[in-house]
């Protein structure tokens, strides 16, 4: 019988037509609030979709992100950054980005850089996840 060898194909076919994985998944969200030194600030592993706040009263950074789809060029996401200063909401900006495995700076203020960088120290990302600092 025919029928299900053809279906195998065709479901097979399928999924490699729809199923499009992340191509750097080992790369970290890093919100640095570099007035107050290089490396003070959070940082989480970068996943399909996420969410994270950082930043002093003055300055927080609300980052939410997701991902799109991936192609020739890279990773394809999706992030919104929501400006608070003293608890009220100042600013949002949405902007779409592709990841290709290298540092790259989203946002730079006064106050902070928002930068997706390749994952370096895996135990470092674990403690920012639990609200560690990256040090």
């Amino acid at each position: 019988m025919k029928t299900p060898a053809i279906f195998s194909v065709i479901l097979l076919t399928a999924s490699f037509c729809f199923a499009e994985d992340r191509v750097h998944t080992k790369a970290q969200l890093f919100i640095n609030n570099y007035t107050s030194g290089p490396k003070n600030g959070c940082s989480t592993k970068l996943g399909e979709k996420g969410d994270m706040t950082c930043g002093h009263p003055v300055a927080v950074s609300r980052i939410v992100w997701k991902y799109l789809s991936s192609d020739s060029t890279g990773d394809n996401y999706q992030f919104t950054r929501h400006l608070v200063s003293n608890s009220e909401m100042v600013s949002s900006n949405t902007i779409s980005v592709v990841y290709k495995g290298a540092e790259l700076e989203l946002w730079k203020d006064a106050k902070q850089k928002v930068i997706l960088r390749p994952l370096k120290d895996l135990k470092n990302v674990e403690q920012a996840d639990d609200g560690g600092r990256d040090d």
